[in-house]
């Protein structure tokens, strides 16, 4: 049986991922987790039954980032201006990790709960299931 190099090195790659992404067993961590740092808004996908609308930063007139700290705080800015500090947590769900925002949603645009997918550049919330909200895409600023 021959292997393939490209799916060994693939499986060994996708392995890394989960490994530096998984929190500790009962919340976020307190190290160096991938989605810790500042993180630029890029958009915001709804998909609804009967289509899909796509918000960003031009759409509103405004730049949003957040600052995702290991003690469990979260920035949010606007135009580089903070706005306000929050919680967030990082629970283990089975194979998922799920991204809660502790926060009043007076701002928009607001933060979403759901599954994070997180590489080095790329942070992505994913909460669009059952039409109950955004899939949120951010990328790395520092």
């Amino acid at each position: 049986m021959q292997v393939n190099k490209g799916v060994v090195l693939f499986c060994l790659f996708l392995s890394l991922c989960f490994i530096q992404c998984s929190p500790p067993k009962g919340g976020i961590g307190k190290g160096n987790e991938m989605w810790h740092g500042r993180w630029q808004w890029e958009e915001t996908r709804f998909v609804r039954r009967g289509g899909e609308s796509i918000t960003k930063p031009e759409d509103l007139g405004m730049e949003m980032e957040i600052e995702l700290l290991s003690d469990g705080t979260m920035k949010v800015f606007h135009d580089k201006k903070l706005v306000k500090n929050y919680t967030y947590v990082v629970k283990q769900q089975m194979d998922f990790l799920l991204f809660e925002p502790k926060m009043d949603h007076e701002h928009t645009p607001g933060i979403e709960t759901g599954i994070l997918r997180c590489t080095k550049d790329s942070l992505e919330i994913v909460g669009g299931a059952n039409d109950a909200g955004g899939n949120q895409l951010f990328r790395r600023i520092k």
